[in-house]
């Protein structure tokens, strides 16, 4: 019995090299989403596809898509709202607006402790412990 793969390899059950063969295979798909999560590898859609059951279909037009390249902001947001462009801009990001007439400050207590340790809703352990893998993982 033959059993195929992603990898397009061919497994034969035939005693002790089933089990290196699937280990091997293991590894491999462990690198790759290790990979995947650092930045190494930036498109992983075969393995994606294949979770998510894409048709052919679908497939056709992701390459259609691939073969028209990246379209500038122009072509993809309409004409009546390119007077809001400077919102979205990345330079515009960086730096604070203008101070306005009706800016007001926080006047802090002097006394008052830098950070303050809370939550802002009561987590369930797991759920705590998740976020301090993810926070872990992604800072």
């Amino acid at each position: 019995m033959n059993i195929k793969v992603e990898e397009e390899e061919e497994v034969k059950e035939d005693g002790a090299e089933v089990e290196e063969q699937y280990q091997r295979i293991i590894e491999n798909r462990k690198q790759r989403r290790k990979w995947w999560k650092e930045g190494i590898l930036e498109d992983m859609m075969d393995e994606l596809w294949v979770a998510a059951g894409v048709t052919y279909s679908a497939e056709l037009a992701y390459e259609e898509l691939k073969k028209k390249g990246k379209r500038s902001m122009e072509e993809i947001v309409p004409a009546e709202f390119h007077k809001y462009r400077k919102v979205f801009s990345e330079e515009e990001s960086h730096r604070l607006p203008e101070h306005k007439p009706y800016d007001h400050t926080i006047d802090l207590k002097p006394d008052a402790p830098e950070m303050i340790q809370s939550k802002v809703y009561p987590m369930s352990v797991n759920e705590q412990e998740e976020l301090d893998q993810f926070l872990e993982e992604n800072l």
